[in-house]
């Protein structure tokens, strides 16, 4: 078991869940870098949202939320949820590649599963 998995039965992480059940609120303080995202997937049920501030922090983000969710032993996907793109008015087309993975992450794995398998696209297309 790691040391992070250890953190998940700590007392202090425990009044914070209580804290957080009765006041649905939490001000916490002092991580910094990847590390600020570990109390959420730490104190949460799943599923959680996490928020960025800027679009080219997503993907890293991600990565660093998957990286602390499977040494804390939690199960499940962390899953990128991209901005969808610009504004439909605008006229400018919606990028293929993100609109997929904003799919798999809204839509439960069984039927992005199978709207995936029916936009395959042949090669030369």
């Amino acid at each position: 078991m790691s040391g992070l998995a250890l953190l998940r039965t700590s007392d202090r992480l425990e009044e914070a869940r209580r804290v957080l059940r009765s006041a649905r609120f939490l001000e916490v303080a002092g991580l910094t870098g990847p590390a600020r995202g570990l109390l959420p997937l730490l104190l949460l049920e799943p599923p959680v949202l996490v928020v960025v501030p800027r679009e080219r922090d997503v993907e890293e983000t991600a990565g660093d939320l998957g990286t602390l969710a499977r040494e804390a032993g939690l199960a499940g996907e962390v899953l990128a949820l991209p901005a969808p793109g610009p504004p439909p008015f605008r006229g400018l087309p919606r990028h293929v590649d993100a609109s997929a993975r904003r799919a798999k992450a809204l839509l439960p794995n069984e039927l992005f599963t199978i709207a995936e398998k029916r936009l395959q696209v042949p090669n030369g297309v």
